[in-house]
Protein backbone atom coordinates (compact mmCIF):
# COMPACT_ATOMS: atom_id res chain seq x y z
CA UNK A 1 0.00 0.00 0.00
CA UNK A 2 2.52 2.26 1.14
CA UNK A 3 4.14 2.37 -2.50
CA UNK A 4 1.10 2.85 -4.26
CA UNK A 5 0.15 6.05 -1.90
CA UNK A 6 4.00 7.30 -3.18
CA UNK A 7 2.59 6.58 -7.09
CA UNK A 8 -1.06 7.87 -6.84
CA UNK A 9 -0.66 11.14 -4.58
CA UNK A 10 3.24 12.06 -4.55
CA UNK A 11 3.89 11.49 -8.10
CA UNK A 12 0.95 13.47 -9.71
CA UNK A 13 1.55 16.44 -7.05
CA UNK A 14 5.04 16.90 -6.87
CA UNK A 15 6.58 15.01 -9.99
CA UNK A 16 9.16 13.43 -7.93
CA UNK A 17 9.22 12.03 -4.10
CA UNK A 18 12.00 13.60 -1.69
CA UNK A 19 13.24 10.80 0.36
CA UNK A 20 14.96 13.35 3.80
CA UNK A 21 16.97 10.55 5.66
CA UNK A 22 20.27 10.64 7.82
CA UNK A 23 23.85 10.11 5.89
CA UNK A 24 24.49 6.36 7.87
CA UNK A 25 21.56 5.79 5.54
CA UNK A 26 22.60 6.78 2.37
CA UNK A 27 20.93 10.84 3.18
CA UNK A 28 18.76 12.60 1.13
CA UNK A 29 17.56 11.41 -2.75
CA UNK A 30 15.37 12.62 -4.95
CA UNK A 31 13.36 10.20 -7.31
CA UNK A 32 12.42 11.48 -10.80
CA UNK A 33 10.63 7.96 -11.18
CA UNK A 34 8.24 5.93 -9.60
CA UNK A 35 10.08 3.25 -11.25
CA UNK A 36 13.54 4.78 -9.70
CA UNK A 37 11.54 4.29 -6.25
CA UNK A 38 10.59 0.47 -6.63
CA UNK A 39 13.71 -0.29 -7.84
CA UNK A 40 15.87 0.79 -4.87
CA UNK A 41 12.81 -0.21 -2.82
CA UNK A 42 13.60 -4.03 -4.22
CA UNK A 43 16.91 -3.97 -3.91
CA UNK A 44 17.25 -2.32 -0.13
CA UNK A 45 18.43 0.39 -1.10
CA UNK A 46 15.67 2.46 0.43
CA UNK A 47 14.17 0.53 3.53
CA UNK A 48 10.43 0.44 4.43
CA UNK A 49 11.07 2.47 7.76
CA UNK A 50 12.67 5.69 5.07
CA UNK A 51 9.18 5.39 3.03
CA UNK A 52 7.07 5.22 5.96
CA UNK A 53 8.31 7.95 7.04
CA UNK A 54 8.70 10.25 3.84
CA UNK A 55 5.33 9.31 2.66
CA UNK A 56 3.66 10.55 6.11
CA UNK A 57 6.30 13.72 6.12
CA UNK A 58 4.61 14.44 2.59
CA UNK A 59 0.97 13.41 3.46
CA UNK A 60 1.37 15.65 6.62
CA UNK A 61 2.56 18.75 4.32
CA UNK A 62 -0.66 18.53 2.19
CA UNK A 63 -3.67 18.16 5.26
CA UNK A 64 -1.58 21.14 6.93
CA UNK A 65 -3.57 23.88 5.13
CA UNK A 66 -6.68 21.47 6.20
CA UNK A 67 -5.48 21.40 9.40
CA UNK A 68 -4.99 25.76 9.55
CA UNK A 69 -8.43 26.42 7.80
CA UNK A 70 -10.16 24.36 10.40
CA UNK A 71 -8.38 26.51 13.06
CA UNK A 72 -10.89 29.19 12.16
CA UNK A 73 -13.99 29.41 14.85
CA UNK A 74 -16.37 28.80 12.09
CA UNK A 75 -15.19 26.51 10.11
CA UNK A 76 -14.60 24.51 13.42
CA UNK A 77 -18.32 24.65 14.02
CA UNK A 78 -18.84 22.66 10.97
CA UNK A 79 -16.24 20.49 11.31
CA UNK A 80 -17.61 19.35 14.43
CA UNK A 81 -21.33 18.98 12.56
CA UNK A 82 -19.94 17.22 10.24
CA UNK A 83 -18.32 15.02 13.09
CA UNK A 84 -21.51 14.31 14.85
CA UNK A 85 -23.09 12.90 11.88
CA UNK A 86 -24.07 8.57 12.12
CA UNK A 87 -23.22 6.66 9.50
CA UNK A 88 -25.70 4.22 8.54
CA UNK A 89 -26.07 1.06 6.30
Amino acid sequence: PVLSWVRNIVFPKFNEFVVLRDEKYGGNKTYATMAEVENDYMNDRLGAPDLKQNLIRIINELLEPVREHFKIPENAALLERVRSYRTTR
